[in-house]
């Protein structure tokens, strides 16, 4: 018998194509336009956006926190709460966009966010992307990123950089808990084949909401165009830069390869704009021997590579 806070997952793993395998490997992302919640979507929705605003007040469920997050805006808690319910105030013309919202390992904060991101439909999914059935794979962390009403954007980057284990491939797994067919949301975006690009490491935290949020994604098609000048002995042709708008219901969901670039603009609208993406690494991936200050403080206290499950829960075994 489920938990009343239970969410599953559908298997969508099961319906995944040889074709879809193929656009994921060649544009560096797959759409999932349609809800993955097994049962009453609603009603599922409805859990994790409670799971969240209990976070956001301070109140954990496991008693754990989370390993990173920002100041909420100022003006958004009423009487020293957040809630969802209440509608945000007008900003006054000329004013700063509202920063968004950001939380790094909520799953251990909340069980019932925790079933959505360890849930092992994804993973199937996961290891089927990335080819990594023999490894298994397993959750590195998540992220939430929550647009408040008339909020600002979120910087084109690349995830490879930011996770600091070995082997470098990482796959990134997003769903939005709320619709993104509305126009000016601030959806998330992705720039079409160019997990191929050059590699290399573009900005810094600081840089995520900056108001120009494409500059980043245009100075790395200006680096790649030339890269691909020098190797070639006739003029190469311009870096094409498509950019693809994700789309669907609340509950929709899409897979990037970490070293795609994507973004989001600003959500214009007065409503908010939640969602999670969870990073997975494979199943027998290590910590990097210069692994950053977010990730040393999961590592084993005599300096091992090994990563320990409590912290990165493996969501598929290997085959």
């Amino acid at each position: 018998m489920l938990a009343a806070n239970a969410v599953t997952v559908k298997p969508i793993g099961a319906a995944l194509s040889c074709a879809d395998v193929e656009q994921f490997q060649n544009d560096g992302f797959l759409l999932h336009p349609e809800s993955i919640f097994d049962g009453d979507t609603e009603l599922s929705l409805k859990r994790i956006h409670a799971g969240l605003e209990a976070i956001l007040n301070g109140e954990y469920e496991t008693g754990i926190p989370p390993s990173n997050a920002n100041a909420l805006p100022a003006d958004l808690p009423r009487d020293g709460r957040l809630s969802f319910d209440d509608a945000a105030p007008v900003l006054r013309p000329g004013a700063k966009p509202r920063t968004t919202i950001h939380l790094i390992n909520a799953w251990r904060c909340n069980t019932t966010i925790a079933q959505l991101v360890t849930s092992p439909q994804l993973g199937v999914v996961v290891g089927r992307l990335m080819g990594w059935e023999k490894e298994g794979c397993r959750v590195a962390q998540d992220q939430v990123w929550i647009k408040p009403p008339s909020s600002g954007p979120l910087s084109f980057h690349r995830d490879t950089p930011y996770l600091d284990f070995v082997p470098k491939q990482v796959c990134t797994f997003w769903i939005p808990f709320d619709d993104i067919s509305v126009p000016n949301v601030g959806a998330l975006e992705y720039c079409r084949g160019s997990h191929r690009w050059l590699d290399g490491r573009r900005g810094s935290a600081r840089q995520f909401y900056k108001p120009d949020y494409t500059a980043l994604l245009r100075i790395a098609a200006q680096d790649e165009e030339r890269v691909r000048s020098r190797s070639s002995c006739s003029s190469a042709p311009p870096v094409d830069v498509e950019v693809v708008n994700t789309h669907g219901c609340a509950g929709c969901c899409s897979f990037h390869n970490s070293n795609t670039w994507h973004g989001s603009g600003p959500n214009a609208t007065n409503g908010w704009r939640r969602g999670i993406g969870i990073h997975y690494i494979r199943g027998d991936a290590t910590f990097g021997e210069d692994c950053g200050k977010l990730w040393q403080q999961f590592r084993h206290a005599d300096g091992t590579t090994v990563l320990p499950d409590v912290f990165f829960p493996r969501v598929a075994l290997p085959s």
